[in-house]
């Protein structure tokens, strides 16, 4: 028994080099898993801007074949909920300020188009992002927390060591953290597994004194969908850290990601353990991949 219990603690701790096997051995982890959940889930993926295009095209397929109750884009509808990529051709130079601000602009006109999901009736990431309400009435603003993370690293006035815990005043918000829980609007309405889920975004770069080298993000989800959920997840924070790198000089460095609590929601997703299963053997044995 208590082999056992080591051996699943162990396998809460997942490396993978890219996005599709970050993901895959996670959904392999929580297989294993009592009650197909996990509290602490940790994964770290080495380069999240990058994945594996053939695995991603099967799992695609084999989700909006089998999961009913899934959107047939999920992953890159989940993506655009945390970067909106699409949006980036007002922004081709990400360095320069001026095109950021196009973008955030661009963003702010057009998130209607970017479909919402049912239970998420309360904006997107990106939006509380770079429209944060801010709690200082005094001043009276939102506030853009990426745009502030940007230009405090470009100016070499922020620290790469900074401790933060995000709580209620978003006037309070580190240099380097990006919060996305908001007690006014949040706090009466957050069920079980509502928006907002994913908690808080902390931004590391190697260096703030000189540009170059590598920035790295860490995650923290609060609640998490692995079925329909995480692969856009890890994939749309992928955009967003390659972002701010290009943005103040840097390489998109390695993702680490904390699900409090980590599930597979096969009664949501439409989807039995069967199918599931049937889909890790094939990305497993498949020598087409």
């Amino acid at each position: 028994m208590k082999h056992t219990t080591m051996s699943n603690r162990q396998e809460r701790f997942i490396s993978a080099e890219d996005v599709t096997s970050a993901w895959i051995k996670a959904v392999k982890t929580l297989m294993n898993q009592p009650k197909n959940e996990a509290f602490n889930l940790t994964v770290r993926i080495e380069d999240p801007t990058i994945e594996l295009p053939k695995q991603r095209e099967f799992i695609e397929g084999y989700l909006r074949d089998h999961a009913g109750k899934l959107e047939k884009d999920h992953i890159e509808t989940t993506a655009q909920t945390i970067f909106p990529r699409p949006l980036l051709f007002k922004c081709p130079d990400p360095k320069d300020s001026v095109q950021r601000q196009k973008f955030y602009a661009q963003f702010m006109k057009s998130k209607s188009i970017i479909r919402s999901f049912r239970s998420n009736s309360r904006g997107t990431y990106f939006q509380r992002m770079i429209w944060w309400p801010s709690w200082d009435t005094a001043k009276g603003q939102n506030i853009n927390q990426l745009e502030t993370i940007i230009q405090k690293i470009n100016g070499g006035i922020a620290s790469r060591v900074v401790h933060e815990i995000a709580l209620e005043n978003a006037s309070d918000i580190g240099i380097n953290g990006i919060n996305f829980y908001s007690p006014g609007a949040d706090r009466k309405l957050v069920k079980y597994m509502s928006f907002p889920c994913l908690s808080y975004v902390s931004i590391k770069p190697e260096s703030v004194q000189k540009p170059g080298g590598k920035i790295h993000m860490t995650a923290l989800y609060r609640n998490h969908y692995f079925i329909g959920r995480a692969y856009g997840n890890y994939l749309g924070l992928g955009w967003l850290l390659k972002f701010i790198a290009d943005a103040t000089g840097r390489k998109a460095g390695e993702l680490l990601c904390v699900s409090s609590l980590a599930q597979l929601e096969f009664s949501s997703a439409g989807l039995s353990k069967r199918e599931i299963r049937d889909m890790l053997n094939i990305l497993q044995t498949d020598k087409d991949f």
